[in-house]
């Protein structure tokens, strides 16, 4: 299933479409903190993202390339390596 724009909400969580390990054990996820009202740029949170660094905004074009599935809270706070 391909997301679209539309599909992306703020609060939410998604994982990459080739997800890659972290150094927690975890996903390169990302949680979505913001999207603009014209729902054209991203901001979001993730392993990736180092301690004390600005939240990236990214294009929403650019985030769906990213993106595979949406995921779950408790998907998204595991660490355990468990790909579901």
């Amino acid at each position: 299933m391909t997301l679209e724009a539309k599909d992306i909400i703020a609060g939410h969580y998604y994982r990459a479409a080739k997800p890659r390990k972290c150094l927690d054990g975890g996903y390169n996820d990302r949680g979505v903190l913001w999207i603009n009202d014209r729902h054209d740029k991203v901001q979001y949170d993730g392993p990736a993202v180092a301690t004390g660094r600005h939240y990236p905004t990214i294009p929403m074009e650019k985030f769906l390339k990213w993106v595979g599935s949406e995921i779950t809270k408790e998907q998204y706070m595991n660490t355990t390596g468990d790909k579901s």
